[in-house]
C-alpha cells in the first residue's frame, strides 16, 4: 500500500497500542486502589466499540468503585435501583446490553 492508505494503517495501529497502554495503566492504578481508576475501567469495559468491551468486568468495576464511595458510581447504581452490595448487579449490566 502507499500513501494515505499507509498513513491510515500506521494511525490505526498507534490507536490500538494507546488504548491497549491506557487500559494497562487504568488496571495498575485500579488495583492499587484508585478508586477513579476503578470506574473508569468499568466504563472502558461497558464501551461496545471497544475489544475489551466485557459487561461482567464492568460491572465488577463498578461495583467496586461503588463500595469504595466513587459518586459516579453509586450514582450509576442507585439510579439503577441497585447498591454495591447488591448481587443482580451484573444481571442489570446485562440486560443493559441486550444479552
Amino acid at each position: 500500500m502507499c500513501g494515505i492508505e499507509d498513513d491510515f494503517e500506521e494511525e490505526y495501529l498507534e490507536d490500538e497500542i494507546l488504548d491497549a497502554n491506557e487500559m494497562l495503566y487504568e488496571l495498575e492504578l485500579a488495583e492499587h486502589g484508585d478508586v477513579q481508576a476503578q470506574y473508569r475501567l468499568a466504563g472502558i469495559y461497558a464501551d461496545r466499540t471497544a475489544v475489551v468491551h466485557d459487561v461482567k468486568k464492568c460491572a465488577e468495576w463498578m461495583r467496586l468503585a461503588a463500595r469504595n464511595g466513587w459518586p459516579q458510581a453509586v450514582a450509576v447504581l442507585s439510579a439503577a435501583g441497585l447498591d454495591a452490595s447488591d448481587e443482580r448487579i451484573f444481571a442489570a449490566f446485562s440486560n443493559c446490553d441486550g444479552k
